[in-house]
């Protein structure tokens, strides 16, 4: 009897404290019968949690049709599955909000539908879905203020997103901007064919944050890192995912105003991707440091990686003071399998996309560094690397465009004239064990070094025609090590060196008696290479 009793008791405390934290938003007047707008109820249930102390505002199934639901500190949204939380298709439903911080993303937006701002201790959960009927808005890009974001918060601490669907954005999906501690897992996001400016998720300005396990299909950039404002994007690990996207699957930038620094990124599958696989971009000030990408397989991207240090310069705010050109330092890349680099075709895109842009067949522009005059990038490791490209490209003098102040996109400097990797302007650049191979003929070299220094290749076995000068060109560069890379068909050449380049030093390679390890036009003084 008294083992009863003391079960009976633990089992009706139990109930009391779960109804004094637990608001079920059926109780406040929502229904979920995809018709009625419970935008009132819900924030109702919202405001009497944290008027308790917080806890959890929960969604039964059903399809709950909603304006702008403003979040309180210590609440958990939690969207049950059966659960379709669906955005309001009538604008005025979503009030213009706009918070205190200032940030260049003001030109973007001021309406959402789960908005959050200076809270702490913040959670979106369950297996349901957030649905932002996103296709029911203008699908014309500008003007950008009409499409509601689905997430919003700004300035908000120790958030945490679990097992929730994130679809159908009418613009960003999620943007976190000067948030800490975010914590993201298993979720899934879909904004692949509904609208335009579709970001899969935007980690702005925001500190320690872990992204796991998760998925994203994006109409834009998937997976995006950007400082719109003066403040760092640190401390960030990415691990675990599946990422598609119609521009770039994970990237840093466009918006670099402040630096981005401490990122990991691995274990991740990068699938049909029309830009780059990985693209990091600083162009308005930004440094870029420290930064580790491991494990990483892409299928069908249009470049697998494109690195790029600028000179936009555009200011945040209005009246901010111009920054100084940015840097990049310290970049590790290890790992990569690519299958199909310039592979991305139009069957793959979108329905949705194909109706606002026309598509023209991409070149076979490979991966790419590029820093710029007088401001090189540093210290660029890229090992243990299997590239398989489109191939195709054919001879092609060295005139690639600084453009230095435009838009960095990978494609925005026509074709280089190697098919692999084309650096310029970096100091400090080292190629170990990189394998790339192609599928129609292509004659041009495999890397072309432009202004290149302190740079090593390691071990590099990449295909070639008969027709190819040389596997690798070093262009107005200096300190240039060859070794350990065994070629045992004829090849022409293994390094041309060109345009007053000095210092190179091959050692330990293995040709045929018909090859040459390296050829020179008329500008490279004697002693200029040595051979060990």
């Amino acid at each position: 009897m008294r083992k009863m009793f003391l079960l009976f008791a633990f089992s009706l405390c139990t109930k009391m404290l779960f109804a004094n934290t637990f608001y079920n938003v059926i109780d406040y007047g929502a229904k979920g019968d995809g018709q009625k707008v419970n935008t009132k109820f819900i924030q109702k249930a919202i405001d009497e949690c944290a008027a308790g102390g917080g806890g959890t505002v929960y969604f039964p199934a059903g399809k709950f049709i909603s304006g702008t639901i403003f979040l309180k500190s210590n609440i958990t949204l939690y969207i049950d599955a059966g659960c379709e939380l669906m955005g309001s298709t009538d604008l005025a439903d979503y009030p213009a909000t706009i918070p205190a911080l200032r940030s260049y993303t003001d030109l973007y937006t001021e309406r959402s539908l789960i908005y959050a701002e200076k809270l702490d201790h913040i959670a979106i959960i369950g297996q349901g879905k957030i649905n932002g009927q996103g296709n029911k808005f203008s699908t014309k890009v500008q003007p950008f203020k009409v499409r509601p974001y689905l997430i919003r918060m700004i300035e908000c601490t120790n958030i945490r997103l679990k097992d929730i669907t994130l679809q159908n954005p009418a613009m960003w999906t999620q943007h976190y901007l000067a948030c800490e501690n975010l914590f993201i897992d298993n979720i899934q996001v879909d904004s692949w064919n509904y609208n335009v400016n579709n970001d899969g998720i935007d980690i702005d300005g925001c500190d320690k944050v872990q992204i796991t396990n998760s998925q994203f299909k994006a109409e834009d950039d998937a997976i995006v890192f950007k400082s719109s404002l003066l403040r760092p994007c640190k401390n960030i690990t990415i691990t675990n995912c599946v990422i598609s996207s119609l521009c770039n699957a994970i990237k840093s930038g466009t918006e670099s105003v402040g630096d981005f620094e401490n990122i990991t990124i691995s274990n991740c599958i990068i699938l049909n991707t029309r830009y780059a696989g990985i693209a990091l971009e600083s162009i308005d000030g930004a440094n870029i440091k420290d930064v580790t990408i491991n494990n990483i397989v892409m299928r069908n991207v249009s470049t697998p990686i494109f690195i790029r240090l600028g000179s936009r310069m555009r200011p945040y705010i209005a009246g901010a003071k111009k920054l100084e050109i940015g840097s990049i330092d310290n970049i590790n890349i290890s790992n990569i399998l690519v299958t199909g680099a310039g592979g991305f075709t139009k069957d793959m895109l979108s329905p949705m996309y194909l109706s606002h842009n026309a598509y023209a067949n991409e070149l076979p522009i490979g991966s790419s560094i590029l820093g710029i005059p007088g401001h090189a990038i540093k210290n660029v490791t890229i090992k243990d690397i299997t590239i398989d490209f489109k191939g195709g490209g054919k001879k092609m003098p060295n005139k690639v465009p600084e453009n230095d102040t435009i838009y960095p996109d990978y494609d925005h400097f026509g074709d280089f004239p190697s098919y692999a990797f084309y650096s310029r302007h970096v100091d400090g650049l080292k190629f170990e064990n990189i394998k790339v191979t192609y599928r129609s003929a292509d004659t041009r070299p495999a890397l072309w070094l432009d202004d290149v220094s302190n740079a090593t290749i390691k071990g590099l076995n990449a295909q070639y025609e008969k027709e190819t000068d040389a596997l690798i060109v070093a262009d107005r560069s200096k300190k240039i090590v060859v070794e350990d890379c065994n070629y045992f068909t004829p090849l022409k050449a293994l390094v041309s060196f060109k345009n007053n380049s000095t210092q190179g030093a091959l050692q330990n390679n293995m040709l045929t008696k018909d090859s040459k390890l390296y050829i020179k036009d008329n500008s490279i003084l004697k002693g200029s290479v040595i051979l060990y």
